[in-house]
């Protein structure tokens, strides 16, 4: 393919810095229960030396990519700054055409604040939907289904 050899003569001409990205999954890879992994910060701090970019990706965080990126400079105990988070929830900010819709999000941590600080405005929460119908809601136990109906 054309456009493949010539992205191959392109990175080959760069410096390893330029031709690469570290994308590391925080939980399991870095932390195991916000305890730092062995040598996790040594490899952080070796790809920096290098000038080897690296990313964090993380599927479960209440919080923003700045705090958990801050989270991450504390317990691991490496400069972070200029580093990029992709969590779940960071693709939703581009979704503008839905933010003054009424959305509904589901999920165990805080997904009020989250949808929240990704510019929805008019969040939804699955409780709400349970609460007002408590047949939909599948983790309930030993419901008295009599004082339902």
């Amino acid at each position: 393919n054309y456009f493949l050899l010539r992205f191959y003569y392109k990175m080959k001409n760069l410096s390893i810095s330029k031709r690469c990205l570290v994308c590391f999954d925080i939980d399991g890879v870095l932390l195991s229960n916000w305890s730092p992994i062995p040598k996790a910060s040594e490899s952080l701090k070796l790809l920096r030396q290098y000038g080897i970019p690296y990313m964090f990706l993380t599927n479960g965080s209440p919080c923003t990519e700045k705090e958990r990126i801050s989270q991450l400079e504390t317990i691991l105990n490496v400069d972070n700054t200029d580093c990029l988070m992709m969590m779940a929830q960071s693709p939703l900010r581009e979704m503008t055409d839905l933010h003054d819709k009424n959305v509904l999000f589901v999920g165990s941590l805080d997904v009020r604040n989250t949808a929240k600080s990704a510019g929805f405005k008019n969040v939804i929460e699955m409780s709400q939907i349970t609460e007002r119908y408590p047949l939909l809601d599948a983790s309930i136990k030993d419901m008295d289904l009599n004082r339902i109906v």
